[in-house]
């Protein structure tokens, strides 16, 4: 295993128990628990650059949908003339 970093975390004790019973069952100790864990979660949810980008995209995409639902209406036509 590459280097590794102890983290500490805190949990509901009711959580830790089932943690318990299930790495016991499993023959493994906590850390190869957790770190099967987090692989598992991490590689089901994967979140590369470009997903981020298009979350960024539609959230601005939306952003601008309500800008325009709620300027829309006030047309450049209404504005006062453009004096230098």
């Amino acid at each position: 295993m590459p280097h590794s970093i102890k983290t500490a975390i805190s949990l509901p004790e009711d959580l830790m128990k089932r943690v318990e019973r299930l790495r016991a069952s499993a023959g493994i100790n906590r850390s190869q628990f957790f770190l099967r864990a987090l692989q598992t979660y991490i590689e089901e949810f994967p979140e590369t650059g470009e997903e981020k980008i298009a979350s960024i995209y539609r959230q601005i995409r939306e952003t601008d949908k309500k800008l325009l639902d709620h300027f829309g209406r006030h047309s450049y036509k209404n504005l006062p003339p453009y004096e230098k």
